[in-house]
Formats: C-alpha cells, structure tokens, sequence
C-alpha cells in the first residue's frame, strides 16, 4: 500500500501542534545524542589518562620493588657472610688448643705487695665469643626491626 502525500504544510491548527511537538523532541533528541556522544568521548579520554597513570604508577612501584629485593639480597648476603667469618673465629680459636707460653699462666711476684706473695696471671680478653655472639645477635634482630620499621613506613607514604 502506497501512500501519497498531497502537503507537507500544517493546514489546522491541531496538525501545527503537532508538527511543533515533533519538531521539538527531534530537536532535544539530537541535543541529547550529540550530548551523549561528547559524554562518552570526554569519559574515553579521562580512562585512557587514567590507564597511562596507573600504568606509569605500577612501572615506579616494580622498579621500586626490584631495588628493595636487590638491598634484602645485599643485607642477608653480608648478614651470612657475618655470621660465616664469626663461627670460624670461634671454631678456630677453640681448635687452637696447643700449649704456647701465653695460655699457660705465668707467675709472678709483685714487690711492693710482699716478696713472698705472687699473682697468677690468665691472660683472657675482655671481648670474649660469648660477648661477640650476644653483640652480633643483638645487631642482628636490631637490623630486622630497623629494616622491618623501614618497609613498614615507606608503604604508608
């Protein structure tokens, strides 16, 4: 079915109402979809800015991350090369058990005291391995909780 149409001018009043209101919504609805599609280029663009911040953030943080892991592996490497070189002080200086003339005591009289009186002299170090053991277990949590303190702090900034 094919029809004509014999004019496109409104001849009543009513059909210019009409032909007002149609010409109206066709209006608002342009604006609104030209409205729309400014809406979602500007939302496009602010998601591509914001995908380049986040991804310029995640390239800091693993650069970041790849620092921290290179100092752990620095600090646990010098930690254990302590701790090596300390037990072989020990282990050495407990092997060394041969007779010398310094680990035998030596006696000897001291005159002003009396001439028969004598002083037996042991010649041991103030700084000995149990003392050097407490030091380098004491630096050693003191390390942890400093570097421990340390990572916490800089997550927080």
């Amino acid at each position: 079915m094919v029809t004509t149409v014999k004019s496109l001018t409104a001849t009543s009043a009513s059909e210019q109402y009409w032909a007002a209101r149609a010409l109206t919504a066709e209006t608002l609805l342009s604006a609104r979809l030209a409205h729309q599609s400014e809406m979602a280029q500007a939302i496009e663009t602010a998601e591509e800015k914001r995908a380049r911040e986040v991804y310029a953030i995640q390239q800091y943080h693993d650069e970041r991350h790849t620092r921290l892991e290179r100092l752990i592996v620095l600090l646990l490497t010098c930690l254990i090369t302590f701790a090596a070189v300390v037990l072989y002080l020990l282990a050495r200086s407990q092997n060394h058990t041969h007779s010398t003339r310094w680990s035998m005591p030596s006696h000897f009289t001291i005159p002003i005291l009396s001439p028969f009186a004598s002083v037996v002299e042991h010649e041991t170090s103030v700084v000995n391995v149990k003392l050097l053991t407490i030091c380098v277990i004491c630096f050693s949590v003191l390390t942890y909780a400093a570097f421990r303190y340390w990572l916490t702090h800089a997550r927080l900034r």
